[in-house]
Parts: C-alpha cells; sequence; structure tokens
C-alpha cells in the first residue's frame, strides 16, 4: 500500500489506492491531525495568534472591523470548539451600529475538524456563552481592545505554569479575589464606581498605607462643637455617623468636622473638633485616618 499523502500539519500519512478509500481515510486523518494538535494545548477555547484589527466605517450608521494576518497567511490561529483552526488571511465582522459596544467572536463547528479555515465571525452586543471564541471588544467610539478580560491566549497558559507574569492572561476578571497573605501594588489602582472611573497612584497608595485608622466612641456636643484627639500623628480624615446603644432619643442633626490650621478651635495637629445642630449628649462613633 502506498502512502503519497500526508497531512499539511502533522504530516499523518494517508494510504492513496482506491478512490473512495483515500476520501474517507483522508478525511479521518484531517479529523484526527485537527483533534491532535487541539489536545497539545489542552483547552477547547484558546488563541495561539492573531494578527491587525481595523476598524472603518462601512455606512453611516455601522462600522467593520478587519482582522488582518500580520505575517504568514492565517490572519489568526487556535482552538474553537476543541478544532483547530487557522482562519483565512483576512476576516470581517461586519454591520457593526455605531454608538453601540460589541463583542467580536470566532465560531466553528463540525466542518471546522475536517477543514481547520471553516471559522466565521459572530458579533454580540453582550458577551456571549457556549462554543464561542472571544477576540475583541469594540466600545461606543469604534475603538477595538485586541486584549479584553476573558480572551486566552495559548502563552498565558504556558505562562501560568512556567512564571508568575500574567498566569491569567492579560486581563483578569474576577468577581471575588480573596487575598490571605499580602496585596503588593506596583501601579496605580482603578475603582470603577458604575459608569466613572475612579484612579489613585501608586504614590498616593504608598502614602495611605502609612498611615493609621482609630475609632473613637463619644457623645455629641451639639452646636458648641467639642474636641477629641488621636494618639498620635496629624488627623487627615474623619468620619462620623450616630452609634445606636439602647434607645434612640433626641436629633443628630447636620454633623459638621473642623481640623487643625482651618477652625480656631483646633489647637493641636493630632485633634479635630465635632459640630452637630441637634442635641448634645447623642451616641456617635468616628473613624480617624491620621499619619
Amino acid at each position: 500500500m502506498t502512502y503519497k499523502l500526508k497531512t499539511p500539519g502533522l504530516g499523518i500519512p494517508v494510504p492513496k489506492k482506491e478512490k473512495l478509500r483515500t476520501a474517507v481515510e483522508w478525511k479521518k486523518s484531517l479529523i484526527i491531525e485537527n483533534m491532535l494538535l487541539a489536545g497539545i494545548q489542552g483547552v477547547k477555547f484558546m488563541v495561539f495568534e492573531d494578527g491587525d484589527y481595523q476598524v472603518q466605517d462601512e455606512t453611516d450608521d455601522t462600522w467593520m472591523v478587519t482582522l488582518m494576518a500580520s505575517a504568514g497567511s492565517a490572519c489568526a490561529t487556535g482552538i474553537v470548539g476543541g478544532a483547530y483552526f487557522l482562519a483565512s488571511p483576512s476576516i470581517d465582522w461586519k454591520k457593526l451600529e455605531k454608538g453601540s459596544r460589541y463583542w467580536l467572536y470566532l465560531k466553528g463547528g463540525v466542518k471546522t475538524f475536517e477543514d481547520s479555515s471553516k471559522v466565521r465571525t459572530v458579533s454580540s452586543k453582550h458577551p456571549l456563552e457556549g462554543a464561542h471564541l472571544l477576540m475583541a471588544t469594540v466600545d461606543v467610539d469604534g475603538n477595538v481592545n485586541p486584549y479584553p478580560g476573558g480572551k486566552l491566549y495559548s502563552n498565558d497558559i504556558a505562562g501560568h505554569v512556567s512564571g508568575a507574569k500574567n498566569p491569567h492572561g492579560r486581563v483578569l476578571c474576577q468577581d471575588v479575589l480573596d487575598v490571605r497573605k499580602k496585596l503588593v501594588l506596583q501601579g496605580d489602582l482603578e475603582v470603577k464606581d458604575g459608569d466613572e472611573l475612579l484612579s489613585i497612584s501608586g504614590a498616593s497608595l504608598a502614602e495611605m498605607a502609612k498611615r493609621q485608622t482609630e475609632v473613637l466612641d463619644f457623645k455629641s456636643f451639639g452646636k458648641k462643637g467639642g474636641l477629641k484627639s488621636v494618639e498620635s500623628g496629624k488627623v487627615n480624615f474623619v468620619q462620623v455617623q450616630r452609634r445606636v446603644v439602647g434607645q434612640i432619643h433626641g436629633q443628630v442633626g447636620e454633623l459638621a468636622i473642623g481640623y487643625y490650621g482651618q477652625d480656631p478651635k483646633v489647637d493641636m495637629p493630632s485633634e479635630f473638633a465635632v459640630y452637630n445642630s441637634g442635641n448634645d449628649g447623642i451616641p456617635l462613633r468616628a473613624l480617624v485616618l491620621s499619619g
């Protein structure tokens, strides 16, 4: 029996004899090869390599995103649905409405195991579950993010095993992060409050780490105000709230804090003044940040 045919990836020999048998054996060998190539990487959805993403006006109301090969003959390679894929040199996500955010995916199928180029593009205004490989996202202004949270590269898996740098990919999206011993921040901290993104510089974080917090319980002084102090350091921030002790009597009213250098009543950096427009003698609790 002669073996004049070989699969393109791993070079699996395919017998060439009878026409029907050759077609069947060729199909079987391609399926086996694609499963082996996918199995080497160990997951069902992963990007090995992808090229450059470009966005352009398709119509007055829509964008089109094109993924183009930056080197070689494929714009993307990887695993989709457990099958190895090698996409064509250029693929498009079309009819993306301007002013909307999109998630861009590749989707395979049974034919992908037979022909690694058989993948199609899928776009959605919300994240998709199931047999979809995330490739990029597009924001409402038409900016493409080629490294969205949830996109997985094969070198990320390798890094997970061999190193500590980005072991879960370039972006980690985690519902709960439980740090058992120590958290080290080398850059800036960004906190998202709804649609607003708040940024704290690394220097500010380092300064905050040096400060101390103290909780003080006391009774309100009324409109005349009264002084409280911390054991050491300068008072930087004070938050006061009412405490419930037994039954609730009287009104706290509006609370105000006086700080050193601003309120004449405060003579020392370690002191602060508390005023309230309601009654005196009401239980209060203060959270004090000093340093």
